[in-house]
């Protein structure tokens, strides 16, 4: 799977990044590709071995999965990426104290998502005709990919 995305997203990564991970063998492709790659062994109780350790990322899915079962309850894989990138902001801002702020300021100043662009396609809303039941509008049955949003 990592392998998979960064053949697909090479140039996100940057070339002096380091991957720290645990001994699966899913990750041994790395220092082929030029990655530096530190390894440490949980299936012998290493959690750390100097500054290289997993608990970073841990952290992370760990507050991504308390969100979704929290307060989102379910997500659609339409959506995925935008409840990463969520995520991935609260993470990287958890000792900003002024975060709150931060965050209702870019709600006030921000473009809306257009209901329809929200649910898209989902079964859960639009019943057999294709009509949004929360709303009179029809499904679309334009690609809507090539249509970037604005956030």
């Amino acid at each position: 799977m990592l392998g998979w995305y960064l053949h697909k997203h090479n140039a996100n990564v940057r070339p002096e990044a380091r991957f720290m991970t645990d001994e699966s063998k899913l990750y041994s492709h790395l220092e082929g590709r030029g990655f530096e790659h530190q390894i440490v062994i949980h299936s012998n109780k290493e959690w750390v071995r100097g500054d290289c350790h997993t608990q970073s990322i841990d952290s992370f899915w760990g507050l991504l999965k308390r969100g979704i079962i929290g307060s989102f309850h379910q997500v659609s894989i339409k959506h995925l990426d935008r409840y990463i990138t969520e995520f991935a902001d609260r993470f990287n801002n958890r000792s900003n104290q002024e975060l709150f702020l931060i965050t209702i300021a870019a709600l006030v100043l921000g473009i809306p998502l257009p209901y329809d662009k929200l649910v898209g396609d989902n079964p859960m809303v639009r019943n057999r005709k294709g009509v949004n039941q929360f709303t009179t509008s029809t499904a679309s049955t334009e690609d809507d990919s090539a249509d970037p949003l604005p956030f």
